[in-house]
């Protein structure tokens, strides 16, 4: 694994404020911990990589061009894509041909940036190079053309803004059909790029969380559809690099023949060792050192054991974990381990959030699954649902399976309170010892008022 130049700047609790890399970008390269197999995904000409929230699946894009910025000349040309849903009721051809059109889009984007910071390789292109890449430019460019201009402004000459200006505003001449397919036009547009000096195409694909709450299985079916149609790009020199999150990996990787030859699988998952060193690295961070060890922060071993219990797997996972402590630390005048008083004393003032995965319906303390089954499953449920309950809203809705609670002892289902109380008192506890760092003194599963049961700290 090769280490990055750290920062001397410090950054303070900045380093653990928002863990998002897309807000970390000014100083990510200070923190950066290279992804697992980066160097195989530079060389796969398709790969789906895996990741669950917070796995650093963003990280992992912007670690993706930073080696492409340090390959010179050889660099392929990006192309950051971010897929939008094609219409409803369309057939899978329909969809390919829809999301076809979007990477030309996206492609056009990325061209003209390249045209204009290398004017000099367009201008010495023969003529119906040059002619068929205005005609693609002029037709797929999205948006107001100027302010695409004023986009690569910073990156390219006066003479360059130029050159890309004439492309988008003239008549060109084209070897194109009007009605030229999609396919067509990708393999014309790789074919003109590599006369420019473009001998690579990557197409980027990241952020596709934000269709986990919304349409989630219909982006994720479609964007399947289009791995089956992959060769259009593979004939044409172009190389796919998609990055989804881990509950697209069903839809994503369903057995046959053509997803299996065309995408190779990378599941983003760290280590103990790896995911240890992503934190060290941001005290180092945060303090503008070169290095930073646990040990510095405090009894080693206590935090370890915290981190693995309750860390998960994924590095916001850890490094969430840590805000708490690293924001006491870094408030010191004289940087000093924390106690295992202070510890616990934070553990106190910043309980782990209590949350619900919602595909498995597993209840997790943080990234820890919570071992319940049975009665102590069926009253945290419905406490997670309501948030607040009364003692017989627990015992009839959840313990019993009751629809409603029994109002009167006339009712059929109506038991006496006393026959009840001590099988209730045992399972509320049982679920308290499961739930609570101390049973005892409770913080999340409290009783408050007259027989009312309240939940806190749930997301």
């Amino acid at each position: 694994m090769k280490t990055q130049t750290i920062s001397l700047q410090p950054l303070g609790y900045e380093a653990f404020d928002t863990l998002k890399a897309e807000s970390e970008a000014d100083w990510l390269d200070a923190v950066l911990y290279e992804p697992p197999d980066l160097a195989r995904m530079m060389t796969m000409r398709t790969c789906l990589v895996i990741g669950a929230r917070g796995s650093g699946k963003t990280t992992l894009r912007l670690a993706l061009l930073k080696k492409c910025k340090g390959l010179g000349t050889n660099a392929p040309l990006v192309v950051e894509w971010r897929p939008e849903l094609p219409g409803t009721e369309l057939t899978e051809t329909e969809i390919v041909r829809a999301y076809l059109e979007q990477v030309i889009e996206a492609c056009s984007v990325a061209i003209l940036h390249y045209i204009a910071v290398n004017h000099a390789l367009f201008e010495r292109a023969p003529l119906h190079i040059r002619e068929t890449l205005a005609a693609i430019l002029q037709h797929f460019l999205p948006g107001d053309r100027e302010l695409h201009l004023s986009q690569v402004e910073a990156d390219a000459s006066e003479a360059g803004i130029a050159v890309a200006r004439d492309a988008l505003t003239r008549q060109p001449r084209s070897l194109l059909k009007s009605d030229a397919s999609a396919n067509t036009l990708i393999r014309m547009l790789a074919n003109c790029a590599k006369v420019i000096g473009v001998s690579r195409i990557w197409i980027i694909t990241d952020q596709l969380e934000e269709w986990l709450d919304f349409e989630m299985q219909g982006m994720a079916e479609s964007l399947h559809s289009l791995t089956k149609a992959l060769a259009v790009f593979e004939t044409a020199g172009f190389e796919f690099k998609l990055i989804a999150p881990s509950e697209f990996e069903p839809y994503l990787m369903k057995p046959s023949a053509l997803t299996i030859r065309r995408i190779n699988g990378f599941p983003l998952q760290w280590n103990e060792e790896q995911l240890r060193a992503i934190v060290e690295r941001r005290f180092a961070a945060a303090m503008g050192k070169k290095e930073f060890h646990l040990n510095q922060l405090a009894p080693p071993k206590i935090v370890m054991d915290y981190l693995l219990e309750y860390g998960g797997k994924t590095p916001r996972g850890w490094l969430e974990l840590v805000q708490p402590l690293a924001q006491a630390y870094l408030e010191q005048e004289v940087k000093r381990p924390l106690t295992t008083q202070v510890l616990e004393t934070l553990r106190r003032e910043n309980p782990l959030p209590l949350r619900r995965d919602p595909r498995t319906r597993e209840f997790m303390l943080h990234y820890k699954p919570l071992k319940l089954a049975g009665q102590t499953s069926k009253m945290l449920s419905l406490l997670y649902e309501r948030r607040e309950c009364t003692r017989a809203e627990l015992w009839y809705l959840a313990l019993r399976g009751f629809d409603t609670v029994p109002q009167h002892d006339s009712d059929p289902h109506w038991e006496k309170p006393d026959l009840w109380r001590g099988t209730f008192d045992t399972t509320l506890y049982r679920l308290r010892q499961l739930v609570e760092p101390n049973p005892d003194a409770p913080v999340y599963i409290l009783s408050e008022g007259i027989g009312r049961i309240v939940l806190k700290h749930a997301l």
